[in-house]
């Protein structure tokens, strides 16, 4: 699988900066993971990104993330609407700062990459995830 995540690394643009980890829910504890690195899988769609993680345990060292950004700048309401959506799929929602010196936190939803195989498989429904995000928006802001 890394030389798979190589090529794939290879076609994206890496932003750079420091970033906060992310807190994972455990067993009653909440344990953080922090990021390596993050990539800007543009050539795809300019919002989907590809999150390196280490991971708490021994095996693998590292952990995939593929991530669509949802909205730019986040809010409750905003995890609300996208809440059912993320469930049907499996994927988490996370309101983080993507890119540090805008101090904007951004909503958005992850999918970890266990298997190459399913690469397309998230990119795609990650990709109707937001499709279907926006439509829900544009309906709201409609009434």
């Amino acid at each position: 699988m890394q030389n798979n995540i190589e090529e794939i690394i290879k076609s994206a643009k890496r932003i750079k900066g420091k970033f906060p980890p992310i807190s994972e829910r455990g067993v009653n504890i909440s344990k953080p993971l922090l990021i390596k690195r993050i990539y800007n899988l543009n050539k795809i769609s300019k919002n989907l990104f590809l999150f390196i993680i280490k991971n708490n345990q021994k095996e693998p060292k590292l952990r995939y993330f593929i991530a669509i950004l949802l909205a730019s700048q986040s809010s409750d309401l905003l995890m609300i609407l996208a809440r059912d959506l993320s469930k049907k799929i499996g994927s988490k929602l996370i309101q983080y700062v993507l890119f540090p010196k805008l101090h904007r936190l951004s909503l958005i939803a992850l999918k970890e990459l266990i298997a190459l195989n399913d690469y397309d498989v998230i990119i795609n429904e990650l990709l109707n995830l937001r499709a279907k995000f926006l439509k829900k928006m544009r309906k709201i802001s409609n009434l």
